[in-house]
């Protein structure tokens, strides 16, 4: 996978936690400017919603490769 398209400022992500409604969620890159990494904020409004779900699926925008879904099968995750 490419590189993300956000940069210093914040851009957005789609997320669809099962077959619930696409929501957008803000994303900012790390303080160290890379590329293939991507902090959402409003953390606590992901990880509930996660944690209700078996997949989740994450819409980004990467450089020279456009609009990609990524695809998360979440259903195992240990909590702690």
């Amino acid at each position: 996978m490419g590189s993300s398209l956000c940069r210093i400022d914040t851009c957005s992500v789609n997320v669809r936690f099962d077959d619930g409604a696409i929501q957008e969620f803000s994303a900012v890159e790390p303080a160290d400017h890379s590329t293939t990494t991507l902090f959402i904020n409003n953390e606590t409004r992901f990880v509930s919603q996660l944690r209700k779900s078996k997949v989740v699926r994450v819409e980004s925008t990467f450089y020279q490769e456009g609009s990609r879904t990524l695809e998360f099968n979440v259903e195992d995750f240990k909590w702690q």
